[in-house]
């Protein structure tokens, strides 16, 4: 098989998702456009209206109801009930950057040693043969784990970030990370969130970039029974408690419990490029049999 060096686009500037409010009236219409434009950044993306309905509407059932459920003391007509009375949260959050704590500690791993050879050479052509043709192209669902996964995903990914192989030890934060497709991150242990800026020249194999919505899509992905691989719909409803978004470079995720390795589960997730997929159904694992998902890596995989 053999893989091809993505050339990485221009920088662009990345426009921010804005709604044109017109307005008719007298003084003071155009601070009132404004301010509910800011609004809206907030709270919509460039999805699908599927999608961000999905975002609206996405709560956090505790997992003891969820286990209860299965164990059949609780029904599904009463998670229901207790969902329509509002008694979870919602699962999708925005703030604004101002309701980010003051006093985290951000790292963003660039005080770790180098582990690469200087004698290393770049670039060349890497050759190796399959034992059996890829079933599939998706990386998630039926087919997806087998031996070709690693072409798509295990290998050519960044991460939010990377367990450095040399650094070893635990520190007050976890394991030390250097950095992937985010530019720093931060660990508020007392209330169970990861804080995580992404890198603003990320792009995807594509050249589209990669921005906090493509974090929401990841759980909207693997939250959906349409993907029909129960262990990701069972893992992202279950571990994780919120996500927020903060703009559009910026989000937490809220952890049920405060572990050691609180970072890891963060900072080691794939995002999802959410202008590829668009909205699931139950025709996903068919559409997508044989379509390469642009990576946020520097290879894809040829036609």
């Amino acid at each position: 098989m053999k893989t091809q060096k993505f050339p990485r686009s221009s920088l662009v500037a990345a426009l921010p998702l804005c709604l044109l409010i017109a307005g008719c009236g007298g003084g003071g219409g155009e601070e009132e456009s404004a301010a509910a434009e800011e609004a809206a950044t907030l709270t919509v993306f460039d999805l699908p209206q599927e999608v961000q309905d999905y975002f609206d509407t996405k709560v956090n059932i505790p997992v003891a109801e969820f286990e209860a459920m299965e164990r059949g003391d609780l029904s599904e007509e009463e998670i229901k009930a207790k969902e329509a009375a509002g008694a979870y949260p919602k699962f999708f959050q925005f703030a604004s950057p101002e309701d980010i704590p003051a006093d985290l500690e951000w790292d963003n791993g660039m005080d770790l040693p180098e582990f690469a050879s200087p004698k290393a050479k770049k670039g060349g052509t890497r050759y190796q043969r399959l034992q059996d043709f890829p079933r599939t192209l998706r990386t998630v669902g039926p087919d997806a784990n087998g031996g070709f996964r690693p072409y798509l995903l295990d290998d050519v990914v960044m991460q939010f970030a990377r367990r450095h192989p040399n650094r070893t030890e635990i520190g007050p934060h976890g394991h030390y990370y250097y950095p992937g497709i985010a530019k720093e991150w931060a660990v508020d242990r007392e209330n169970r969130r990861v804080f995580v800026r992404l890198n603003e020249r990320a792009r995807w194999s594509d050249g589209v970039p990669v921005r906090v919505k493509d974090v929401f899509y990841m759980f909207y992905m693997y939250q959906s029974p349409h993907i029909q691989a129960p262990w990701y719909n069972n893992w992202y409803n279950r571990q994780y408690v919120r996500v927020t978004r903060y703009d559009e470079l910026t989000f937490s995720m809220t952890l049920p419990e405060a572990k050691p390795d609180m970072n890891a589960r963060v900072l080691e997730l794939s995002v999802k490029p959410a202008h590829f997929y668009g909205v699931l159904d139950e025709d996903f694992t068919t559409k997508f049999q044989w379509k390469f998902a642009p990576t946020t890596g520097a290879y894809v995989v040829r036609e």
